[in-house]
């Protein structure tokens, strides 16, 4: 690295830390990876030496479980043990886990930067390694939305820099960065096991390639360099879960290996043709699907005619992932999301090799218009009707075949100009112009303007939690060994609400009815988490807003009145009754509200008036978004009813409003409204 790079290199981080850090630490745990893998962190923050969701399961379990383990090796633990120790540092949260994602992000851009300014100028490699941060779905796989989280934004840190390594050693003969090259993978290992040695192959393929006098490649004493830290870091962990846990590791590796067959994950088994459709769609949105498709054909083209290491370095880093996910069965964002920075170092060199190249410029801007030319003009749609039945997705899915064929009709043009010679002079500038400005317009407005609508949409969905506030009470007032029943039939939808409460109470959760026999017979203290009065004594600490109430199982007691910090209210419409109210911030525009209800009957929906100082806000309080059946909440003395509403400061007054009567199409139950 040089010195002129630093200040491009503080540019780009800073910008990454303004993207990521706003909310990071928000509460709601979303979807399977960020849920189970936040418990796991628990487990790990208890336990450092063994990965674990349950710390001993009280009922016998399938080997093959991984959503509530015991001990978990589903993925290798340094991502886990990064997070655990930024919790012991700031406190139980799910921030460090994502801190240890935004790591991964940040690492990976500026490996991405300093691999694509050996090529191109420094503002034109910050201006794709900046759109390579901005995009949604690193976005979400940070902020824990994503089906893919921490895991792959730590994986592709480490490739990313293990791929920077390799060039840097290849080019200045040094050994001592083979071997840090190697100690990147060993990591990455860590992290995902065998996904991250796609460093390795793409230095044994240069050493073969620079053997065979084809470009410049590492040494083969270098690559024993480069193995040796691989195997330090790897082995240890492998071989202590082979001793500790033979059968579960057994299981656990056959899984890795049946990924690529799709015999351990046969649903996610996709068409051959899902990688450039399906998974680009998910991972690239917004960039047109046939875009990453022209590019890398280019990088591939620049790579076999002038043989530079890091265009050689990127296209086999790129190629050799795309072959093996469309052989592989299996093919899901995640395990593609390690090559997406070569992707963002073709599309660099690609709209800077546009310059006076119609027959390249023209098919990106090919690519890029193929939404609105698909749109004009039908006959692109029909015209991936004609594929081959084999590449299913590219005929049944809008975009990809479009796009191509846009792109293969500017090609011919781009060749009609290049044929005309100095004749074509003009329409060459014209092209490499537009190609420029296509660019800037994608990196600048496209791609930021897309992850900002993506933030918005999710903004609400971050302040919905069930567990944080009743499970750190548990965690402060009960026993370390305690068991708790979680008394709801639903999860919070989009999360796992056993695995979100094991993360915020660090106790074991069962969603079952409480079992005291079990309980007793392995020491445990049993509780209860419920979102209604129960005939127990309560766990003190809960506070009024919390959207669920803690019981002591051992210690039966009449139900308990209403918790303190209550506001009274008393009013009611149709058959039930909204005894009270507590509500706290929730962010700068928000408040979270827990509404205290009683029903006579079968609840329905209360319409409820926030009157503020803006203005009206009319909403519903919905009994089924307690995450309990309705017909199981008549007759209790009361039950909570969770609301994510206006600030509790601005709100002036409450008025409820009779029950409006409910439409035939409506089920009885709708899930919380995010």
């Amino acid at each position: 690295m040089k010195r002129h790079d630093l200040p491009f290199l503080a540019l780009l981080l800073g910008f990454g830390l303004v993207v990521y850090l706003p909310g990071l630490a928000h509460p709601s745990l979303w979807n399977w990876d960020e849920s189970i893998h936040e418990a796991v962190a628990r487990g790990v923050y208890d336990s450092f030496l063994t990965p674990h969701v349950l710390v001993e399961p009280f009922y016998p379990m399938s080997a093959n479980e991984w959503v509530n383990a015991g001990v978990w090796l589903h993925k290798p633990p340094l991502p886990f043990w990064i997070g655990a120790t930024l919790m012991h540092l700031f406190g139980i949260s799910p921030l460090g886990l994502r801190l240890t994602a935004c790591a991964g992000m940040l690492l990976a851009a500026a490996a991405l930067f300093l691999l694509t300014r050996s090529q191109l100028s420094r503002p034109w490699a910050l201006l794709f390694s900046g759109a390579f941060l901005a995009l949604p779905c690193a976005w979400r796989m940070v902020q824990g939305y994503q089906f893919g989280d921490v895991t792959d934004t730590s994986l592709v840190g480490f490739v990313s820099l293990a791929m920077l390594l390799v060039l840097r050693a290849t080019e200045s003969r040094s050994n001592r960065l083979a071997a840090l090259a190697g100690v990147a993978v060993g990591l990455g290992f860590l992290c995902k096991s065998a996904l991250a040695l796609s460093p390795l192959g793409v230095a044994f393929a240069l050493a073969l390639l620079g053997a065979a006098g084809l470009c410049e490649g590492p040494r083969f004493r270098q690559l024993a360099f480069m193995v040796a830290p691989i195997l330090a870091l790897a082995l240890p962990w492998e071989i202590y879960c082979a001793v500790r846990w033979p059968a579960l590791n057994r299981i656990e590796t056959l899984h890795t290996f049946g990924h690529l067959s799709g015999v351990s994950v046969e649903n996610w088994i996709r068409p051959v043709d899902a990688i450039f459709n399906e998974v680009h769609e998910t991972e690239l949105s917004p960039l047109p699907l046939a875009l990453p498709i022209v590019a890398g054909v280019w990088l591939a083209i620049r790579a076999l005619r002038r043989r530079e290491t890091p265009v050689v370095l990127a296209a086999l880093w790129l190629w050799a992932d795309w072959i093996v996910l469309t052989a592989a069965k299996v093919k899901v964002p995640g395990v593609a999301w390690s090559a997406v920075p070569a992707i963002f170092f073709a599309l660099a060199l690609a709209f800077r090799d546009a310059w006076r190249r119609p027959a390249l410029a023209l098919p990106l801007l090919g690519a890029l218009a193929s939404p609105a030319l698909a749109r004009a003009f039908p006959a692109l749609s029909r015209l991936r009707m004609r594929l081959p039945d084999a590449l299913l997705e590219t005929r049944t899915r809008p975009g990809l075949g479009e796009g191509l064929a846009a792109a293969g009709i500017a090609l011919a043009l781009g060749l009609v100009i290049v044929a005309l010679g100095r004749l074509g002079s003009p329409l060459r500038w014209l092209a490499g112009a537009a190609a420029g400005a296509a660019a800037l317009w994608l990196v600048l407005l496209d791609v930021p303007r897309a992850q900002a609508k993506d933030r918005a949409g999710l903004e609400i969905q971050s302040l919905y939690d069930y567990a944080r506030e009743v499970g750190l009470a548990i965690d402060r007032g009960s026993p370390k060994k305690s068991v708790v029943f979680l008394g709801a039939q639903r999860d919070p939808p989009g999360s796992f609400g056993v695995q979100e409460l094991v993360f915020w109470s660090g106790r074991m959760v069962y969603r079952r009815p409480p079992d005291l026999e079990a309980a007793r017979a392995h020491g445990y203290e049993p509780l209860l988490v419920s979102p209604r009065a129960e005939p127990f004594r309560e766990v003190a600490g809960v506070p009024a807003t919390a959207w669920a109430r803690a019981y002591d199982l051992a210690d039966p007691a009449p139900p308990p009145p209403l918790p303190l910090g209550v506001t009274p209210l008393g009013a009611r419409s149709g058959p039930t009754t909204v005894l009270g109210y507590a509500a706290a911030p929730a962010d700068a525009t928000h408040g979270r509200w827990a509404f205290y209800l009683h029903a006579d009957g079968y609840p329905a929906p209360v319409p409820i008036v926030f009157h503020t100082r803006h203005g009206d806000a009319r909403t519903n309080l919905e009994p089924g978004d307690s995450l309990v059946s309705p017909g199981q909440l008549a007759g209790a003395s009361w039950f909570v009813a969770p609301l994510i509403g206006p600030p509790p400061g601005e709100v002036t007054s409450l008025e409820l409003l009779p029950p409006q009567p409910p439409s035939p199409a409506q089920p009885p139950w709708f899930p919380i409204r995010r």
